[in-house]
């Protein structure tokens, strides 16, 4: 569904996490899916240079046959969470990481304290795909990737995280990486906190 989030209700996605496990929230109310609920996650396998492939119609979502009954193409519009475990192993590493995830537009990192408190922190993507990743200290690896993507009929983004040599990170000629947190935009809209920015 296109409109707000029905994970609100149940406390959000975090109360979804991890994606393997089976939530007790679960089955879930859906307009779109073939008998009106979901049961579980949807493990997505990756194609080619890590891109995911979402489309639609597949064998829980028949988009022909609702587009055929309600007579309109607005019903191909749909939104949903992707979410990523990330390994234990690579938490605990000093080894650097850069994290790049074309087509998407914001990466939610979910890192968990214990049962009931975790922190969430927000970061730009690439929705642009100009192929910037961001550079990630192993010590800081987040529990969770999460992204809402949005879509209509398909849609197709990837993701990775990949080691970064010493080598590669004081070379200024490798691929530019940021740190996670503030980075100076290139484009400004024309007011800022009620001041302009000309």
């Amino acid at each position: 569904e296109i409109e707000a989030d029905p994970l609100g209700a149940f406390g959000g996605i975090s109360a979804f996490l991890p994606p393997t496990s089976t939530s007790p929230h679960f089955p879930l109310l859906s307009e779109l899916v073939t008998g009106g609920k979901i049961h579980s996650w949807q493990r997505i396998p990756s194609q080619s240079s890590d891109n995911l492939f979402i489309s639609f119609p597949n064998e829980y979502v028949n988009f022909q046959e609702l587009s055929r009954t309600l007579s309109t193409l607005a019903v191909l519009e749909f939104q949903g969470w992707v979410a990523c475990d990330i390994p234990s192993s690579l938490s605990s590493s000093d080894q650097s990481f850069s994290l790049s995830c074309p087509g998407l537009h914001t990466i939610e990192f979910i890192s968990a304290q214990d049962q009931h408190n975790s922190i969430h922190e927000f970061y730009h993507a690439d929705v642009y795909r100009e192929g910037i990743p961001i550079l990630i200290n192993g010590s800081n690896l987040p529990n969770f990737l999460l992204s809402r993507v949005r879509g209509r009929g398909s849609l197709s983004f990837s993701c990775s995280i990949r080691p970064v040599s010493e080598s590669c990170r004081s070379n200024s000629l490798c691929s530019p990486l940021f740190d996670l947190g503030y980075t100076e935009p290139k484009l400004l809209p024309d007011i800022v906190f009620n001041h302009s920015s000309l």
